[in-house]
């Protein structure tokens, strides 16, 4: 096993780990008593949104780097081209979400007479809906950022949009 195949095992058990326990944080943070709560809603948020993240990634970065799809490289091509954006959207989903988080703890600890008013369940969805919307009109570029060429072993994929030749 090369360098590659070391780093993509290590990143499946990485996935596999995290997996399990977004998967249980999204199970309690999505039990009915726990969504009246802002906070709640957003790690029951986070906890999806970090979920999908890690199931995303293992297209991206795992099978690629294991060679078990060496004869499919036209359906890897296709996969990469669509995951790939998505995986990013769920990225930029994650870290704004966590800011989200931040602002919610930083109103309850420095100004507690407004948290009530300011976080609450519903404006906490209505943040999560936001989020992703921006997250999507953010990152649709990514869709178009690389090219399909196809071949006589199939399609491959090459850098499109940053490919600095197009600009020349």
């Amino acid at each position: 096993m090369d360098s590659q195949q070391w780093m993509a095992c290590s990143i499946l058990l990485l996935v596999i780990i995290g997996s399990f326990g977004n998967a249980l944080s999204f199970l309690l943070f999505s039990r009915p008593h726990m969504k009246c709560s802002s906070v709640n809603v957003l790690l029951c948020a986070l906890s999806f949104i970090d979920f999908s993240l890690l199931l995303l990634s293992i297209p991206t970065f795992v099978i690629p780097n294991l060679d078990l799809w060496l004869s499919a490289v036209t359906f890897l091509a296709y996969v990469l081209k669509l995951i790939y954006p998505l995986n990013l959207i769920m990225q930029t989903c994650s870290v704004y979400t966590m800011l989200v988080i931040t602002f919610e703890r930083w109103t309850a600890v420095c100004r507690p007479l407004q948290v009530r008013v300011w976080c609450t369940p519903k404006k906490s969805r209505l943040a999560v809906l936001c989020i992703f919307v921006f997250a999507v009109l953010y990152n649709f570029a990514r869709f178009f950022e690389y090219r399909l060429i196809h071949t006589t072993d199939g399609a491959i994929y090459e850098r499109w949009l940053r490919d600095p030749t197009n600009y020349r």
